[in-house]
């Protein structure tokens, strides 16, 4: 087994988008660096389309097309057009709209919890219900597992088959 017949496993927070720019940008042979790449992500992939959730997102993305306040840019900066953080912040807004509209017309710091506390078997859009309660509270459980394909990141479906000829 060579060194390119070794899968690389990481962690969401590795900045999916800017590691994929950095081993890609300018290489003829990017493949030879991302062809065993794996991600695990805390959301779907924003480029499966078939997930409610992500589709939302992508069309608010283009609708809205969100850009860095001018005064928090101190270098050039060009951000993605979609990534899993910007994924996970439209997902996160959804859930607090909704924590928010159960707290009513006078929110209080105070009925937060319990407001939060009564979300149970809410969907957001992604096939995974959020649930919280006082011994709950982590919203989802799933990871999702990406790998690149064609110069962007998808779902991750069949381990054997993807990997098949390593080793």
């Amino acid at each position: 087994m060579g060194l390119n017949d070794v899968p690389l496993a990481n962690l969401s927070f590795v900045g999916s988008e800017n590691m994929l720019k950095l081993l890609s940008e300018g290489r003829d042979d990017a493949e030879r660096y991302t062809d065993l790449l794996v991600n695990s992500q805390v959301v779907p992939s924003y480029e499966d389309v078939s997930i409610p959730a992500v589709q939302e997102y992508r069309d608010f993305m283009a609708r809205y097309n969100p850009e860095v306040p001018a005064e928090l840019v101190t270098e050039e900066y060009t951000p993605f057009p979609h990534s899993f953080v910007s994924l996970e912040g439209f997902l996160d807004a959804k859930l607090m709209v909704e924590i928010l509209r159960r707290l009513g017309d006078n929110p209080s710091r105070k009925g937060l919890e319990q407001a939060v506390f009564t979300i149970q078997d809410f969907d957001i859009g992604i096939g995974e219900m959020v649930s919280f309660g006082p011994e709950r509270r982590q919203g989802l459980q799933g990871v999702y597992y990406t790998v690149v394909d064609q110069g962007r990141f998808v779902t991750l479906d069949d381990w054997e088959k993807r990997f098949a000829n390593v080793g």
